[in-house]
């Protein structure tokens, strides 16, 4: 089936500290009850190893261990030690995509002051069901922001490895409401 990822945009700079939280076991939710079953199919449960959040994974793809289980939140926070998310707030926006279209909007009210300090607005996507905290794009991925083209992301040419690398948007983004359009194709 189809793969899927995280979208994100994040605020980063260089001082950024992430702190690591030991965890107990996880939680994973399911329900005997028919009617519930029914009504939460799509309601599955992890609990983060690290930051002891209750995280829902819908029909995301996990086969990893249970108990080792990241969130995508600390997995974008842990993901580039050089470009490290601001913590606590610099997670702007996170969301499973399990669709070829997403719709949001970025509230960036703060952004002028945001650029002034030298911090950034980044694109960043991951796999779910992966032991490695790598920026992963989809097969093709087009991003819009309030209509504009933002960046596009093709196909790997035949026989070459593409290099998927989070995407600067900062300068593409303006001081108040934002709205992006993710459309993602993916090959089977």
């Amino acid at each position: 089936g189809e793969p899927h990822e995280e979208a994100v945009a994040t605020s980063k700079s260089q001082g950024a500290e992430v702190a690591e939280v030991t965890a107990p076991v996880p939680l994973i939710f399911q329900s005997s009850v028919p009617a519930l079953a029914a009504e939460f199919r799509d309601f599955r449960l992890l609990r983060c190893t690290r930051c002891q959040s209750v995280f829902n994974l819908e029909k995301a793809k996990y086969s990893l261990d249970a108990k080792s289980f990241w969130c995508p939140g600390c997995r974008f926070r842990a993901m580039d030690p050089f470009n490290e998310v601001i913590s606590p707030s610099g997670l702007l926006y996170c969301s499973l995509v399990s669709a070829p279209l997403l719709q949001f909007t970025l509230n960036l009210a703060q952004l002028g002051s945001w650029r002034e300090s030298g911090e950034v607005v980044e694109f960043r996507m991951l796999c779910v069901d992966s032991e490695e905290l790598l920026q992963v794009w989809p097969t093709e991925l087009s991003v819009e922001v309030d209509g504009r083209k933002l960046f596009c992301v093709q196909p790997p040419e035949r026989g070459h490895k593409r290099r998927d690398i989070p995407q600067d948007v900062t300068s593409a983004l303006k001081p108040g409401v934002n709205s992006i359009t993710v459309r993602i194709s993916e090959d089977e």
